[in-house]
């Protein structure tokens, strides 16, 4: 019964790990952990460039038009910057009405089939997920003017006075 506990866990003075050794180790797996992260960080830097059309409006002239207005671009648009409301921003600055409709044309369509309308941020993020994956990192936006609603005046009847129903 004399045997150590180090020969018997199979260890003796030659095979010992020294402390420099485990320190050596857990340095290179620092290192590793710190570039995977750096990594995730980097694919999470995705930036888009824009092409914005704006200040007119769609017609059909043997097809779908976006007719006259203005092409702005805006370069090197962080992620971070893609909600919906973010992008009626960006619209706005480049001198889009305040009031529009934002729409975004899938990469390599045609106007007629693959034009989507943005509405929310669920959609920002679709177009994030698309451009992630598509070997293109240009997104071309169509902005509209919203037209106002008319407004519908209803006659006011006051409280006391019965309402009158045509009877046929």
């Amino acid at each position: 019964m004399g045997a150590s506990l180090q020969s018997f866990v199979g260890f003796d003075s030659a095979h010992m790990i020294s402390r420099s050794s485990i320190y050596n180790v857990k340095l290179k797996c620092a290192e590793l952990l710190i570039y995977k992260l750096e990594m995730i960080q980097m694919t999470f830097e995705i930036r888009f460039d824009f092409t914005i059309h704006h200040s007119e409006n769609f017609e059909w002239n043997l097809g779908l038009e976006y007719v006259g207005g203005e092409v702005s671009t805006m370069g090197n648009v962080d992620l971070d910057l893609l909600s919906h409301f973010e992008i009626q921003d960006i619209c706005v600055e480049i001198g889009g009405p305040i009031n529009s409709r934002i729409y975004y044309l899938i990469p390599g369509a045609d106007l007629e089939q693959e034009l989507r309308l943005i509405t929310s941020d669920d959609d920002m993020t679709y177009i994030c997920e698309l451009h992630a994956k598509w070997p293109t990192n240009k997104i071309t936006l169509y902005v509209e003017p919203e037209v106002e609603p008319i407004a519908i005046e209803e006659p006011i009847v006051e409280p006391d006075q019965p309402i009158a129903v045509d009877q046929p």
